[in-house]
């Protein structure tokens, strides 16, 4: 029962975005040019769909269960999420600032349980390297805000927590001891 509760509110907020979008293009809108313009302009939902083609595609001819079409849900979801946001125009520094707080906060979790619960390696609250992943990623985000908008951000104090949550988000990968997010290093 506690693991449903989980489940469920780590979907919610997903599910509302991609709720709120669903009815955008059910009311009328968005229309289908808006629609394919995004997708234009947008290369990563091309990705997606390659994805979800093929995922299908494969799942019939190796004769596999329907069971795991739950793996789609976030792929399916994913392009009416990114209607919402690029409707609504959300001020990116909300989305650094929000990085830097995950990387710091995941900083902190980590160094809670490798050095004050004595575990090897840091694992969040799910596995050590889905953990690692995440935190570098958060961490690199928070970087990529402090390098890509410096004139939006006003204030010396911005730039250090932006600076000490990328940090953050690399050192607790580190403590997770996960080498693959460290990937997304190169990519920026």
């Amino acid at each position: 029962l506690e693991f449903r509760r989980v489940l469920f509110r780590s979907w919610l907020g997903p599910l509302l975005l991609s709720a709120l979008g669903i009815f955008a293009v059910a009311r009328g809108e968005i229309r289908f040019g808006e629609l394919f313009g995004l997708i234009r302009h947008v290369p990563m939902l091309w990705g997606f769909a390659i994805y979800l083609v093929l995922y299908i595609f494969l799942t019939i001819y190796h004769h596999e269960s329907f069971k795991d079409f739950g793996n789609l849900i976030p792929f399916l979801l994913a392009p009416f999420i990114l209607i919402v946001v690029w409707r609504n125009k959300p001020n990116l520094a909300y989305f650094w600032f929000g990085c830097a707080s995950g990387a710091l906060l995941a900083f902190v979790i980590g160094a809670t349980q490798v050095y004050l619960l004595n575990i090897e390696r840091a694992f969040g609250f799910r596995h050590a390297i889905s953990f690692g992943d995440t935190a570098v990623i958060l961490g690199t985000g928070a970087l990529v805000g402090l390098l890509y908008c410096k004139s939006a951000l006003q204030y010396a104090y911005q730039k250090i927590y932006l600076l000490i949550g990328g940090v953050s988000g690399l050192l607790a990968s580190l403590l997770s001891g996960s080498k693959g997010g460290w990937l997304s290093l190169l990519m920026v």
